[in-house]
């Protein structure tokens, strides 16, 4: 039953129609154990030539599958890749927190080394028109983001080309006409005003405007109630009005029916702190939550906010509970 029941999985994730999927993911189950039947038929109920057999296929599926793939993530090659495929004659490479031995070995010659974000937006910015690229950590990307931010004109997050790997970036100076930003910060440092389900103008502390909230499903599609022991995801909108000095964390309060779903976080996963956000910025902060399972049909009351310890930030106008909690208004448990 579990091996039909993941072709099945499989081939409905990558939309195939219900009818195809079902006829291909039975018979998987039957193929399995005529192949577990060949084996014992093979090795003759000997137990350390099973246990040989298992570890050999154990070890195929991690050198065909498992560490290429981790291998992708930790090396730079596809981002070397990227850049000789992008970029024209005379257009730079630097490498910020990327091991000048790979470069050369991947991209050829001697990339310069630089070390720190204030040198790397400079050396990515002073190329007089001409088009400058950076290979660069992953966990360098904020405060780079932040200095480029605080001198776009319209402000923008820094063009990344590259973001295949968890771990190394490809950032340019500037994007071309057909490229796209693929910044992973894009989620999180908005380009454009949201529009959310929720709308709502909430200052705090005259630091922050709340501009509302979605609950989307785990198919990212906006809901108006919510089931225990499903997952979901609460998007809340930021406008920065401020400079902001302390690290706040998030609240998320379900409360009703004597009951209360608490969901402490920090703001962002802790990807882009508090002290890069420049007045003006558009944030979205997304958490996922799931309802416990003893939580009974009805409506409750959905409140939120930041907090560090056992201070919140100060809510100075819109819907609230006077005890510095963001109204959010009546959530529906079904």
């Amino acid at each position: 039953l579990a091996i039909p029941g993941a072709a099945l999985f499989v081939l409905l994730g990558h939309h195939v129609r219900a009818s195809i999927a079902i006829a291909l993911a039975i018979p998987s189950g039957i193929s399995a154990f005529l192949v577990i039947g060949f084996l014992g038929e093979l090795l003759e109920g000997r137990r350390a030539a099973g246990l040989a057999v298992f570890g050999a296929t154990c070890a195929a599926v991690l050198s065909v599958a498992y560490y290429p793939a981790l291998a992708n993530q930790l090396s730079p090659k596809e981002v070397f890749e990227s850049y000789e495929h992008i970029h024209q004659p005379g257009e730079p490479l630097a490498l910020f927190g990327v091991g000048g031995r790979t470069a050369a070995y991947y991209a050829g010659g001697e990339p310069m080394i630089i070390n720190e974000a204030g040198q790397a937006y400079r050396w990515l910015m002073e190329g007089n028109g001409q088009r400058r690229f950076l290979a660069m950590r992953a966990d360098e990307l904020p405060k780079l983001n932040q200095l480029y931010r605080e001198r776009a004109n319209p402000r923008a997050n820094i063009p990344v080309l590259d973001a295949r790997s968890s771990q190394i970036l490809l950032v340019a100076s500037s994007l071309k006409p057909g490229e796209k930003n693929e910044s992973p910060l894009d989620k999180m440092v908005l380009p454009d005003e949201p529009h959310p389900q929720h709308p709502m103008d909430v200052n705090m502390e005259d630091k922050l405007q709340v501009l509302g909230y979605d609950i989307t499903d785990d198919k990212e599609k906006r809901v108006d109630g919510i089931a225990p022991s499903r997952k979901y995801k609460m998007h809340t909108y930021y406008r920065v009005l401020a400079p902001i000095t302390t690290e706040w964390e998030a609240f998320i309060h379900i409360d009703g029916f004597h009951r209360r779903h608490n969901g402490d976080h920090k703001i962002l996963d802790g990807k882009y702190p508090f002290s890069l956000w420049l007045p003006g910025d558009l944030i979205e902060d997304e958490y996922e939550f799931t309802l416990e399972p003893n939580f009974t049909p009805g409506a409750y009351t959905l409140y939120f906010g930041l907090f560090v310890g056992e201070s919140r930030l100060k809510v100075k106008s819109g819907p609230n509970d006077g005890d510095n909690r963001i109204n959010g208004g009546p959530i529906r448990v079904q």
